[in-house]
């Protein structure tokens, strides 16, 4: 899974993760983040301070697994989940990989971070005004740092990402909107002759 949805995914999932002391509060605030549309663009920075990573794209979210991914560039790429199968359209390699929304959970890194008890207990280590600033411990390497800045009526402005080589991943984000939820968003009609790879297949014959 491309990094692009690291923090995409990390905010649908923690939304109800979180409930220790200071993280209540980021509870709160990120439970407003349902039926809403945003904007958001992404940079990656090296250790040296140079963008190496720029992406822009659209994110509508209906709950924390269903929700609505378009990247508008570099590439365009749709990633769709209805709760149960999540759908990566590439749109100009038209290819699509199909797989069941737990097994996406299970094999991004960040997902598995959020779903660690001990992990959630020691996450938030400052808050001021709008910032939450968190500190990973050396067992989910190579995250070191997150920061994101959320406002009490849930509008999300910024997150950021530290690794341990110094590499940020930075999402900023805009045009937040509330917006009445569209069943037929969340599911996707493969088009005709594109490149299918369902892994949901692959699952149920392993399990």
């Amino acid at each position: 899974m491309n990094k692009i949805f690291l923090f995409i995914f990390a905010v649908l999932l923690s939304v109800s993760s979180i409930a220790f002391d200071k993280q209540l509060d980021l509870e709160n605030r990120l439970n407003h983040l349902k039926n809403i549309f945003l904007e958001f663009k992404q940079k990656i920075i090296d250790k040296d301070g140079k963008q190496i990573f720029d992406a822009q794209g659209k994110l509508w979210i209906k709950d924390k697994t269903t929700f609505y991914i378009h990247i508008d560039s570099p590439s365009p790429v749709k990633v769709i989940s209805n709760g149960k199968t999540v759908w990566h359209f590439n749109i100009k390699d038209r290819s699509v990989t199909v797989l069941p929304f737990e097994h996406m959970k299970k094999n991004v890194q960040i997902l598995s971070m959020l779903n660690d008890p001990s992990f959630l207990k020691a996450i938030v280590n400052k808050h001021k005004n709008n910032a939450f600033n968190m500190i990973l411990s050396e067992k989910f390497l190579p995250y070191k740092k997150i920061n994101i800045n959320i406002t009490e009526e849930g509008i999300i402005k910024r997150a950021e990402f530290i690794d341990d080589t110094g590499e940020r991943i930075i999402f900023e984000f805009r045009s937040q909107n509330k917006w009445d939820v569209e069943p037929d968003k969340f599911n996707f009609v493969i088009p005709e002759r594109t490149e299918v790879n369902d892994l949901r297949l692959s699952n149920s014959s392993n399990s």
